[in-house]
């Protein structure tokens, strides 16, 4: 192949190649800042809202602005961020690294190519400008769900664990550069604590403003998970003659520890303990008066129980009366059943108490004319 030849050959090749390149440019998003002046005889800028003094480059001004390629014909057609330059002061302006003016006007040019249009703006003074509540979790219906599951929250408290509060400048932009480190902690919320479907309200604010932003979500009704009776509060030298009831334990040094499904605690002393239950009997047949042994009491709130051994030291019983039923039909060969008994048991110090008697609390002596025993139920016996 002759030189000649060898030389168009290489001309087509290229001509080829920059015919493609060009058809692939209009092909994916149209002209670059270069040749747009090819297609546009001048082009227009219009400003969408403020300037800030954030907006201190090409890449982050062109976030307000629209710029138009006007052709011959006089239409319009909006250029792509990518088809055109911003400068400050001037065509050879710089197009980073600016300091925008917030008291006089910024003179900002356009370049696309060898078009160019102007414009000035005086910047305004980034401060915080919004906020905004993202929640971790979806409200279906009559429930919160998140990750597939129901989320119950109780409380305000509750639900703070479950979103993330954002911060945001006037600009539009986190006011701490990114959303993780925007992330605001010093929030209230507010709106009603009732169960059911809830519009909750945060607020930020500071030495000059106060943003808001609304949620909603479903508010559970707070109910006792657990009770504990403290240790170190149990009383001491209580007798067997008292009586055991809320009374006993209002008027002592013991206190009930609440803990709530919301993670709330309280502690129950004094008067408050009014509205909890305790069951027990005072009494163990096998310790000697003046000994002290260890009850079993049941302290019971909302639902929810717990037991705790209170130190009780036994008092004399001097004398008993017994009230109740047993069977009033019996046959002659039935043990009569005792257990639904009550007694006014007075000891020697002056207390009297009527309470059931539990059947392994007491012994029971049958009385025949033919003398005491207590082996079994015989004809004609009376038991005491």
């Amino acid at each position: 192949m002759s030189q000649t030849m060898k030389r168009l050959t290489v001309a087509l090749l290229c001509v080829l190649l920059f015919a493609t390149a060009f058809s692939l440019a209009f092909f994916y998003g149209g002209t670059t800042a270069a040749d747009a002046s090819v297609q546009y005889k001048s082009l227009i800028v219009e400003r969408q809202g403020l300037i800030y003094a954030t907006d201190n480059s090409s890449d982050l001004i062109k976030e307000r602005l629209s710029v138009y390629g006007v052709t011959a014909e006089g239409g319009k057609k909006l250029l792509n961020p990518s088809e055109y330059v911003v400068h400050l002061g001037g065509a050879d302006g710089a197009t980073e690294g600016w300091t925008l003016s917030t008291t006089q006007n910024n003179n900002f040019t356009v370049t696309a190519g060898s078009l160019s249009a102007d414009f000035s703006a005086v910047a305004e003074a980034v401060a915080p400008g919004s906020v905004k509540v993202n929640t971790h979790f979806t409200v279906q219906g009559d429930k919160n769900v998140a990750d597939g599951s129901t989320l119950y929250l109780y409380t305000h408290d509750n639900v703070k664990q479950h979103i993330t509060v954002v911060g945001y400048n006037n600009d539009g932009r986190p006011y701490n550069g990114t959303e993780e480190a925007s992330v605001i902690t010093d929030y209230v919320i507010s709106g009603s604590t009732l169960p059911g479907l809830q519009t909750l309200t945060v607020t930020w604010s500071g030495e000059d403003f106060s943003f808001s932003d609304s949620f909603q979500v479903v508010l559970t009704q707070d109910s006792v998970k657990s009770i504990e009776v403290k240790q170190d509060t149990i009383p001491q030298g209580i007798k067997s003659s008292a009586m055991v009831n809320s009374v006993l334990f209002a008027n002592s040094s013991l206190e009930v520890i609440v803990k709530y499904n919301s993670g709330k605690e309280e502690t129950l002393s004094g008067n408050a303990l009014n509205a909890v239950q305790f069951t027990g009997f005072l009494h163990d047949k096998n310790t000697a008066v003046g000994e002290t042994f260890n009850e079993t009491i049941t302290a019971s709130y909302q639902g929810k129980s717990c037991t705790f051994d209170l130190p009780v030291t036994v008092a004399e019983p001097i004398a008993i009366n017994l009230y109740g039923t047993i069977n009033k039909n019996p046959s002659a060969l039935d043990t009569p059943d005792l257990t639904a008994l009550f007694g006014m048991i007075t000891y020697a110090d002056g207390m009297k108490t009527i309470q059931s008697l539990p059947a392994d609390e007491y012994d029971v002596e049958y009385v025949n004319p033919a003398g005491n025993h207590s082996d079994c139920f015989q004809m004609y016996d009376t038991a005491i």
